[in-house]
């Protein structure tokens, strides 16, 4: 596989990363708000955000080993602890330790899913 190609394959990762810290970087004033649903859409924002993360690194490493399997479960706990460290420089936003949990699960779910669907593993690794 030539270098050009390896690179590429991490593009994904690379988006959805700037598209979290974008997301962390919005002003608690200027967050959008979904009423009576808010709670369970920013959650939820969470959750499918690190699941979309951890097929990002999944696509950036092609895991054939459990242990790069691990390996995607730290990457994303580690960014989820850095955009909440990052969070706490924005207006009005606090790093929270449940929303960290969250991002965990979601990066667990993702790379459960991996795991159990060979579709998903496909259009995860193409």
């Amino acid at each position: 596989m030539g270098q050009g190609l390896r690179v590429r394959r991490w593009i994904p990762a690379l988006v959805i990363m700037g598209l979290i810290f974008l997301a962390s970087s919005i002003p608690a004033d200027r967050m959008p708000n979904a009423g009576s649903f808010d709670l369970p859409v920013k959650k939820g924002g969470h959750f499918t955000g690190y699941v979309l993360l951890a097929f990002g690194f999944l696509r950036g490493m092609r895991p054939g080993k459990s242990k790069k399997l691990f390996l995607v479960l730290m990457m994303c706990g580690l960014y989820a602890v850095s955009d909440e460290f990052h969070q706490s420089f924005v207006s009005g936003r606090n790093p929270s330790p449940i929303d960290v949990g969250i991002d965990v699960l979601g990066s667990s779910f993702g790379l459960m899913l991996f795991l159990w669907f060979k579709p998903i593993r496909r259009l995860v690794l193409k």
